[in-house]
């Protein structure tokens, strides 16, 4: 049975991806863009692309549907991001283990542009209006052997000054863990959907990828290293001011990589690290690159609640400013109550 609906849910993706004319098309015109800003400060940390970490930790179901687990169950995740100007956002997600049908995450995700000025073709001032982004999203994952597959279904709204456009995103994501070795590997295809309403004028697509990784920690290592591929589908990442230029093959190979690391001090502190090569090229200034791309954090454990801080460079004037706090409401309430 889940083979069919692992199966099926493949094929749906590809058949929405090459109904919206994503597959292979270039990186413009995509809408709901904010679904590929970290949702968690561990991925944050880890680079800002991450599908292979956080394994059973309900905030990583939001990047991979593939990494909830039953351990997860009874967990409640909030995280919030500040970035430059004033933006924005906030998630929470929560899962519930059921032993007839697997695990099922909830989560909600809100991006809040803030207040602008508006004005007329004359320039004559309109009074202030807003921008916001959201997303619904519920997942399911099941466990065969030392694979993993999930699905998630999200629904995707955004708004402008009384305009607006409505998505319906599918993920499907799958893990393997080794059985004897520290390492897993992942694979999901992410946000293959319809655009239900567009804005005005507008002729937007879904912001389809596909995305692969690999984590391991070497033998006898307190270290854990990840690389993730993102933008598969996309041909070219590169931008060329003339025509006939063609950009270094290395670096349309880099610009689909992310790095990241994270290290274990005892049971309660971890550190992390990770870099970001397309966000270092597109985003740095030409002559000063600043912390473009580059990711740091720190993840602290006290008992029943997780405390998780990331900063992730996306520019020589600033960068976004994660937090993360993971509490185990479960046991919480049993102690309580």
């Amino acid at each position: 049975m889940l083979c069919r609906v692992i199966t099926f849910s493949f094929l749906l993706c590809v058949a929405l991806a090459m109904a919206s004319g994503e597959a292979f098309a270039q990186y413009t015109r995509r809408a709901f863009e904010f679904v590929n800003l970290p949702a968690t400060a561990r991925t944050a940390g880890l680079g800002g692309v991450n599908i292979t970490q956080g394994y059973g930790r309900p905030g990583a179901a939001m990047e991979n549907p593939a990494l909830l687990a039953p351990r997860a169950a009874g967990h409640l995740s909030a995280n919030y991001m500040g970035l430059v100007a004033g933006i924005r956002q906030g998630t929470a997600g929560y899962a519930v283990l059921r032993a007839d049908s697997g695990v099922w995450h909830v989560s909600v995700r809100y991006l809040d542009y803030g207040d602008f000025e508006g004005y007329d073709p004359a320039g004559q001032p309109t009074g202030t209006f807003q921008a916001s982004d959201y997303a619904v999203t519920a997942a399911y994952s099941h466990q065969s052997g030392p694979f993993r597959a999930g699905l998630a279904l999200s629904l995707l709204r955004s708004s402008i000054a009384g305009e607006g456009a409505t998505g319906l995103a599918l993920d499907i994501g799958g893990v393997f863990q080794h059985p004897e070795q520290d390492l897993t590997a992942g694979l999901v295809f992410r946000n293959a959907g319809v655009i239900i309403s567009d804005y005005s004028g507008a002729d937007s697509r879904m912001p389809f990828d596909v995305q692969a990784g690999l984590s391991f920690r070497p033998a006898f290592m307190p270290f854990r290293f990840s690389i993730t591929a993102h933008n598969l589908l996309v041909d070219n990442l590169v931008y060329v001011e003339s025509e006939g230029e063609r950009p270094p093959f290395t670096e349309s190979i880099f610009r689909r990589l992310v790095f990241g690391t994270q290290i274990g001090l005892g049971k309660s502190v971890i550190l992390r690290a990770g870099y970001n090569h397309l966000l270092r090229k597109e985003l740095r200034l030409e002559q000063a690159g600043g912390g473009a791309g580059f990711a740091y954090g720190i993840e602290v454990r006290a008992g029943l609640f997780t405390l998780a801080y990331s900063h992730l460079g996306y520019h020589a004037a600033g960068g976004g400013d994660h937090i993360s706090l993971t509490a185990n409401m479960q046991t919480l309430a049993g102690k309580l109550f």
